[in-house]
């Protein structure tokens, strides 16, 4: 079955791009988690916004998701 993506409710551009982005990409979060070196935790706080992503995990998150860091950092 095929997961859908559902907007996080006033997240941040960048947020909701990586929630997309891991969904259509077919990562779990805990996947996500294990090839980027950053805690599952700290994965879905980035997807609801409730804490500002960074420049350093950007890019660690976008180079497992091939895409560019920049798109992560919107607000």
């Amino acid at each position: 079955m095929k997961r859908k993506y559902k907007p996080v409710p006033n997240a941040p551009k960048g947020a909701a791009f990586l929630r997309k982005t891991r969904i259509e990409k077919g990562f779990l979060s805990k996947d996500l988690a294990k090839e980027s070196g950053i805690a599952i935790s700290s994965i879905t706080c980035f997807e609801n916004g409730s804490i500002f992503i960074g420049e350093e995990r950007a890019k660690k998150l976008a180079s497992v998701l091939d895409v560019d860091y920049k798109l992560l950092l919107e607000k």
